[in-house]
């Protein structure tokens, strides 16, 4: 049997209204080197039968059902599955380019890199932006990518591109207990056995943002996320044995994330006692606060979470997020 260049994983959940869309881009562009992996997590509307529809016309399309357990149990059952060398990942309400499949075989060949690190598209209410990931194309110094990833400013994970047999021989998978932050925690643990990381300046995911995602389910209790994604951000700076600054770069990553898991919070109804209570009860989250930054805004976002100013910090919040 010929090996399998790539193993695309879409965990799918009551998407029939736009599956059919990412469905049919993958078919035009497929061939036998290629498996789409739909990971259908109980749907409850038609999704499953569309997905069927595809794998009954082509063998490179495979369908698993399982009850509803989240998208990174979804994930998780498409990893055991995969049969690439490379694996990416794919949200069933999200675009790609045309020219995305042989986009990313032509790297996996060309590189052989343990990650590839690509830029990505945003649209938001029929616009495109470009996002570029704010590194150089080439090789980069494992230890360097992995300060750039404690940043959080490209924790998605179908932004990147993850050798197979890495994740299989270390058994790394997403985390099904964390709602927030489970993203950068499986690529934190990815990461602790790279050799080799390869950046490409090219965008062929399109991430379609829309107001009903993550941020409008935000509560207070994804700070109990955070407590443990900081957690795990220590266990790993210390096992890849990374320099001082690594834990400054956590540190400011951190406190922006619970400054806007607040302002989401908040936002979404979370009383200043709920908030204030989770923040209370995490040794991680007092640290944060304890913390001397050096960074202007970093300086007033820890007053303004010391003075419990939750309510401004959600209208900054809320601007920021209509910009």
């Amino acid at each position: 049997m010929e090996e399998k260049i790539l193993s695309i994983i879409i965990p799918v959940y009551n998407a029939e209204k736009y599956i059919k869309n990412i469905l049919h881009k993958l078919d035009k562009q497929i061939t036998d080197k290629i498996e789409v992996l739909l990971i259908d997590d109980g749907s409850k509307d038609k999704s499953l039968e569309i997905c069927e529809s595809y794998a009954n016309s082509s063998n490179n399309f495979k369908v698993s059902h399982q009850q509803n357990s989240g998208a990174s149990a979804a994930r998780n059952r498409g990893i055991e599955l995969a049969k690439g060398r490379y694996i990416v990942f794919i949200d069933s309400d999200d675009d790609i380019t045309n020219d995305y499949i042989k986009t990313v075989c032509d790297l996996c060949d060309d590189t052989n890199a343990d990650i590839i690190q690509l830029d990505s598209y945003i649209v938001k209410n029929g616009n495109e932006k470009y996002v570029a990931v704010g590194l150089e194309e080439g090789v980069h110094d494992v230890d360097h990518y992995c300060k750039f990833v404690l940043k959080q400013t490209t924790n998605p994970p179908w932004n990147k591109i993850y050798k197979n047999d890495i994740i299989k021989k270390n058994k790394v998978y997403f985390d099904v207990n964390m709602v927030m932050g489970e993203d950068i925690s499986f690529i934190l643990e990815f990461l602790k056995y790279i050799n080799s990381a390869y950046v490409c300046n090219c965008a062929i995911y399109k991430y379609m943002q829309n107001s009903e995602g993550l941020c409008s389910n935000v509560t207070e209790e994804y700070l109990s996320d955070l407590d443990i994604l900081y957690s795990k951000m220590e266990s790993f700076i210390k096992y890849k044995k990374l320099e001082v600054d690594a834990y400054e770069i956590m540190n400011e990553s951190m406190l922006r994330s619970v400054f806007r898991a607040v302002g989401l919070a908040v936002g979404n109804g979370s009383s200043k006692k709920e908030i204030r209570g989770n923040i209370k009860e995490s040794n991680n989250l007092k640290k944060l606060l304890l913390y001397h930054y050096d960074n202007k805004m970093d300086i007033i976002r820890k007053y303004m979470l010391l003075a419990d100013f939750y309510r401004l910090i959600s209208f900054l919040i809320g601007y920021k997020q209509k910009r």
